[in-house]
């Protein structure tokens, strides 16, 4: 592992489904939760569950495609 990609993600308990689901979903992707995440916060007149996420990355503070490049283990620098 060389860093980590960051995000935010929303869970909508209107348009999500079962957070369990969702999150093993999310899980599978290769993210995990990390610092003060999980707290309910309105966006606009919904409410949601915000949670904070990262996973490891090799080529940290680039665009490229994270399954192909990162999941499969491709050497960092090469495209």
């Amino acid at each position: 592992m060389d860093g980590w990609q960051h995000t935010t993600r929303d869970y909508d308990p209107a348009t999500d489904g079962d957070e369990e689901s969702w999150a093993r979903a999310v899980a599978a992707e290769g993210w995990r939760t990390w610092h003060a995440s999980g707290v309910w916060v309105t966006v606009g007149s919904r409410r949601v569950r915000r949670w904070s996420l990262r996973r490891s990355c090799s080529r940290p503070w680039s665009v490229h495609d994270h399954a192909e490049k990162c999941l499969t283990g491709a050497p960092p620098g090469k495209p």
